[in-house]
């Protein structure tokens, strides 16, 4: 699986067995997490064509406060990579990315992820703010303000097109 000539002596005797079991064994859990990124992406970006019907409107939208900056995700493969990169579930499916009542963000400070935000389009409002894991970070009243007192921004962008 890794392309190593498995009957040469340094791979079945190495120094230090348990040490090069555990460091092949993380390659092809890395390589394994690659391949089914990369197949996530595929399946979602067969929706990609919807997710910018559905959202384009709000694509540009972006908030800072000086320190932390919030922008929308605008595409269904930045909604996979938030995901993965967050390890919560915004990237799986397209529960998010085509959900007609929300709009995702990612909020970032010195273009570090720091909380991934979505925003009712219904209630107008920050309904989940999580950061990595789904932890809440010492950001996260800052991140929900910034966002909800921007809602305006956002309500503009929904009359100006219907």
């Amino acid at each position: 699986e890794m392309g190593k000539d498995i009957r040469s002596p340094h791979y079945i005797c190495p120094d230090n067995l348990e040490a090069e079991h555990d460091r092949i064994s993380e390659k092809i859990r890395a390589k394994k997490e690659k391949e089914r990124t990369e197949e996530e992406i595929r399946k979602a970006l067969k929706n990609e064509d919807k997710f910018k019907e559905m959202k384009s409107r709000f694509f540009g939208l972006m908030f800072t406060d000086g320190n932390i900056v919030v922008r929308m995700l605008e595409s269904v493969r930045e909604h996979v990579l938030e995901g993965k990169a967050m390890h919560h579930c915004v990237g799986s499916g397209t529960n998010y990315s085509l959900n007609p009542d929300c709009i995702i963000f990612s909020a970032r400070i010195a273009e570090q992820r720091v909380e991934t935000v979505e925003f009712s389009l219904e209630q107008m409002k920050v309904v989940q703010c999580h950061g990595l894991q789904n932890k809440d970070t010492e950001h996260h009243a800052d991140i929900i303000n910034l966002v909800n007192s921007n809602a305006r921004l956002i309500e503009q962008r929904m009359v100006a097109t219907t």
